[in-house]
């Protein structure tokens, strides 16, 4: 059936495949090395479907792990599971901060005035998006943190208004 072979042993006129790969025949896998089983067996199950097993977690569990997300991730997070999307609505903790919200190429504050006109726009239209699709009952904090202009007070305004009547333990602004 099988003859051994030393690996420094080439015959490219018999096989297309290198010297050192082996073409696996229907149950050869039972002929190998108990090591080599696991690896391949590893191996082909890298390609298999991964069971989703962080979902099947209490809501109680899931946001206490959204809530150590910032809210980015948290919305990346939701867009990965469907069952994470009514948790990342519900986070009690509403944190707004450039940091929180873009992805930019400094993670701090920045206190260049060009720089917060630049993600001015984007940031009221961001915070009026998860206002509009937030579906908790109440919010133990809500932060905002940003360079915001007076043109920008009927929106911190609304925002307040969403705070308190959300019931919000915490409210914490800063511009």
């Amino acid at each position: 059936m099988w003859k051994r072979r030393d690996v420094s042993e080439t015959d490219s006129s018999s096989s297309p495949l290198p010297p050192r790969t082996r073409k696996f025949r229907p149950g050869s896998l039972k002929r190998l090395k108990p090591a080599a089983q696991v690896l391949l067996s590893i191996k082909v199950s890298i390609f298999k479907p991964a069971q989703d097993l962080i979902s099947e977690l209490p809501d109680d569990v899931l946001h206490l792990i959204i809530g150590k997300l910032t809210l980015l991730d948290s919305v990346r997070a939701s867009i990965l599971s469907h069952r994470w999307n009514p948790i990342c609505l519900t986070r009690p903790d509403l944190v707004f901060d450039r940091s929180n919200m873009f992805l930019t190429p400094h993670s701090h504050e920045s206190s260049d005035p060009y720089d917060c006109r630049q993600y001015q726009g984007k940031f009221v239209r961001a915070v009026d998006q998860v206002l509009r699709s937030y579906q908790g009952r109440k919010l133990r904090s809500f932060k905002i943190n940003f360079c915001l202009g007076s043109n920008s007070t009927d929106d911190i305004d609304r925002w307040i208004s969403f705070a308190i009547g959300m019931g919000a333990e915490e409210l914490s602004l800063g511009f």
